[in-house]
């Protein structure tokens, strides 16, 4: 549900020494202009359990579509 969906993002924004960083390599939108995508690549870094730096790097790809009410 919203409400833990919520929470587990604050939870992990709250990581000490959290930092995530994207790069988008590729934007495009319709002539219409009624969808469009980014992707890219991302960097996470945070402390571990124990203390110790985590890094984690990925690739990501967003899809926007335009609502009816234009949002």
């Amino acid at each position: 549900d919203a409400a833990s969906r919520e929470a587990s993002i604050k939870a992990m924004f709250a990581v000490p020494g959290m930092s995530l960083r994207f790069q988008s390599t590729k934007v495009e939108a319709s002539k219409a202009g009624d969808i469009g995508y980014a992707a890219g690549v991302y960097q996470w870094t945070s402390k571990d359990e124990k203390g110790g730096d985590y890094h984690e790097t990925g690739k990501y790809t967003e899809v926007w579509k335009k609502q009816a009410d234009g949002s």
